[in-house]
């Protein structure tokens, strides 16, 4: 009887890895990430400004500009892009472009260190 069992669990085993295979986690499909940061925005440029900048590279493009408490943008934004061609095109003609009298640093968006910050409450 443990035998049988013991064949039986080896056998979904090797289905459910058959499946797994033939069908790549949502994770996995998804985790692609073409984010774009650009610095040095000009403190009146709005998600609107920069999708009019961006949105001849991609019409379904993602944008982000933080504010702070106050509603003041902080200076950045980031644009998130459907496929990495877009984004190394975007990065490629944009960087160091002058936008609202200020000159775009523009790079790959990278994740945030968890390194506390000077200039934070207690």
């Amino acid at each position: 009887m443990l035998n049988s069992f013991t064949r039986t669990i080896r056998a979904r085993q090797s289905t459910f890895s058959l499946l797994r295979s033939a069908f790549p986690s949502p994770i996995v499909q998804f985790a692609r990430d073409y984010t774009v940061y650009f610095g040095n925005l000009s403190f009146d440029a709005s998600e609107h400004d920069l999708k009019t900048l961006v949105g001849r590279f991609d019409e379904n493009v993602t944008i982000r500009v933080p504010r702070d408490r106050l509603g003041r943008t902080k200076g950045f934004g980031f644009a998130e892009f459907s496929q990495e061609d877009q984004a190394n095109q975007v990065i490629g003609e944009l960087n160091g472009m002058n936008f609202m009298g200020r000159e775009l640093k523009v790079s790959r968006a990278t994740e945030r260190s968890n390194t506390p910050r000077d200039g934070g409450r207690f």
